[in-house]
C-alpha cells in the first residue's frame, strides 16, 4: 500500500480513476457532486490523496484547509473506494493528511459528513459533535442542490 499526493499537473490523468469512488462518495452531499470535487482540486483550493496497492487505486481523499477567524483547519471533503478502504484511509492515509493540512497553516483537523463518518473518527480521537446541516433551495423546491444545473 502506498499514500500519493497527486500533483496539481496530474489531477487530470489521475481523476478518471478515482471518478466513480468519488461520485459514491458524495451521493449524500447535498452541494457537491464529482465534478464539483474536480473544480476544487482545478481551482487549487484542495489536495487529492489516492492509495494504491498492486490491484490500481484503492481510494481517494479530497482535502482542503478551511479558514476560520481564530483557527484553521484541514477538512476532509470526500474520500471513498474500494471494499476495505476506510481502514487505510484511517490507519495510513490520515497522518498524510494532516500533515499537508499543517503543511498548510492548519492547526486542527476534522470531517464533515454524514453518520457513518463516527467509524473513521471516534477510534482517532476526534471529538463528535452533535450538528445539524439543514437547508433548502431558496425557491422552496425539495432537491439536491447538485441537481440544479443553470
Amino acid at each position: 500500500m502506498a499514500i500519493h499526493r497527486v500533483p496539481p499537473q496530474c489531477v487530470e490523468a489521475v481523476w478518471p480513476a478515482v471518478e466513480d469512488y468519488a461520485a459514491r462518495a458524495c451521493r449524500h452531499h447535498p452541494f457537491m457532486d464529482a465534478e464539483d470535487l474536480l473544480v476544487v482540486l482545478r481551482e487549487g483550493r484542495g489536495q487529492l490523496f489516492v492509495a494504491t496497492d498492486a490491484r490500481g487505486i484503492e481510494g481517494f481523499a479530497l482535502v482542503e484547509v478551511i479558514r476560520f477567524p481564530k483557527i484553521a483547519t484541514g477538512n476532509i471533503v470526500a474520500a471513498g473506494g474500494r471494499r476495505g478502504f476506510l481502514k487505510t484511509l484511517r490507519e495510513e492515509m490520515l497522518p498524510e493528511l494532516e500533515q499537508w493540512s499543517a503543511e498548510h497553516g492548519a492547526t486542527a483537523f476534522s470531517v464533515t459528513g454524514r453518520v457513518g463518518w463516527r467509524r473513521f473518527a471516534k477510534p482517532h480521537g476526534f471529538a463528535i459533535v452533535p450538528v445539524v446541516t439543514a437547508w433548502r433551495a431558496i425557491d422552496g423546491r425539495r432537491r439536491r442542490i447538485t441537481d440544479h444545473k443553470d
